[in-house]
């Protein structure tokens, strides 16, 4: 069962990435402009989304999200940071007692490379702080717990260097950028939020319109609907 999501999620993942070399509220528009391969347009994606401020009233609640805990859905013994970890080596990786792993990763968006899996935490590309301002303060147990354990498509969680993620934080765009390849990070930013329905802020949003202005008219799948019960 492994093997299918990483097969699924890896592809999905660089397809997002390619071709990137005062609130009130707004419905989501009709998106339009899908390409022949069924990508569309990143700034399509993010025309499909909902603009409003955040929500501040309910008080924010990391442990609902059930991320760092041992949910593994397919039972084969590995949780969410393992899973990870697994599907991001760039070498084939090696899977010990306890689903201990051995590769050598990558981290995406400052290109730092290591073996050592205590080095890289796991980015939810869309913080869960973001998520949960962004709309899902309002959802089931259920969905909460999906999203904080998303392995079901390839943008949602990576491995990254801690440095990096402990310089992110729970920012958005408009206030944290990486490094490096800031076309492919918005992309995926915008796919996360149009897999979950979740909202964008004003300042939000036109800091993403100022990266896009400046790529190479990037493109990605249309991301699927999230499956809660797969994915818990």
């Amino acid at each position: 069962m492994r093997t299918s999501w990483i097969i699924g999620g890896a592809v999905a993942g660089l397809l997002v990435l390619s071709g990137c070399s005062a609130g009130q509220a707004s419905g989501p528009r009709p998106a339009t402009g899908a390409a022949a391969d069924g990508r569309v347009r990143v700034s399509v994606l993010l025309d499909g989304l909902s603009v409003r401020d955040e929500t501040r009233g309910v008080r924010f609640d990391r442990d609902r999200f059930d991320y760092g805990g041992d949910l593994d859905p397919d039972g084969d013994g590995c949780w969410t940071r393992r899973e990870v970890l697994i599907r991001d080596s760039l070498a084939t990786p090696r899977i010990g007692p306890s689903c201990s792993v051995a590769g050598r990763w990558r981290s995406a968006f400052d290109g730092v490379t290591t073996s050592d899996p205590d080095a890289l935490t796991i980015d939810h590309t869309v913080p869960l702080l973001e998520a949960w301002r962004s709309g899902a303060d309002e959802w089931s147990q259920q969905r909460l717990v999906a999203y904080g354990n998303d392995l079901g498509w390839a943008g949602s969680l990576r491995a990254v260097t801690a440095a990096l993620n402990e310089e992110k934080g729970n920012s958005d765009p408009a206030s944290w950028l990486p490094p490096l390849d800031r076309c492919g990070y918005v992309s995926t930013w915008v796919g996360v939020k149009a897999r979950w329905g979740l909202a964008v802020d004003p300042e939000e949003r036109d800091a993403i319109e100022r990266v896009l202005d400046g790529c190479d008219d990037p493109q990605a799948p249309r991301p699927p609907a999230p499956d809660l019960d797969a994915l818990t």
